[in-house]
């Protein structure tokens, strides 16, 4: 895994930071969201008692704040990305999710919002070029 960041987003993880005591491995801007990805042992941490930190981040940032568990194995950080999700189909750098209909929805989000960041999530940490939803 090789990311690469630029200054803003070293600066808002270093808020990040600054907030939850965790040095996130991740983080993306997205329109009105923010997305971090920690270590899972750490999501807790991250999170903060009752959501506090989550709740400061999002009057710093004013957007709202999405915290993420990194695991390596990319079934079990699917599974975090999508609880949702009933069955996968692996097949090289392509993904297909199976999940219920009445899921659907929440899964994709607005517009595609939800589903177009768990694609560059797992693009970014597993190089995945495709992620169908079925």
């Amino acid at each position: 895994m090789k990311i690469t960041l630029d200054s803003d987003t070293l600066k808002q993880m270093n808020l990040f930071q600054n907030v939850t005591n965790v040095f996130p491995m991740d983080c993306m801007n997205e329109e009105d969201i923010m997305i971090f990805v920690v270590k899972l042992k750490d999501i807790g941490k991250a999170i903060g008692k009752e959501g506090s930190n989550i709740k400061n981040l999002k009057l710093l940032f004013k957007k709202n704040i999405y915290i993420y568990g990194f695991v390596d194995d990319l079934q079990e950080f699917l599974k975090i990305l999508i609880p949702e999700i009933r069955k996968v189909d692996i097949n090289g750098k392509k993904i297909t999710i199976y999940v219920d209909n009445d899921k659907k929805s929440k899964v994709i989000g607005a517009n595609g919002k939800n589903i177009k960041i768990k694609r560059k999530l797992l693009k970014r940490f597993f190089d995945i070029e495709y992620l169908k939803i079925k």
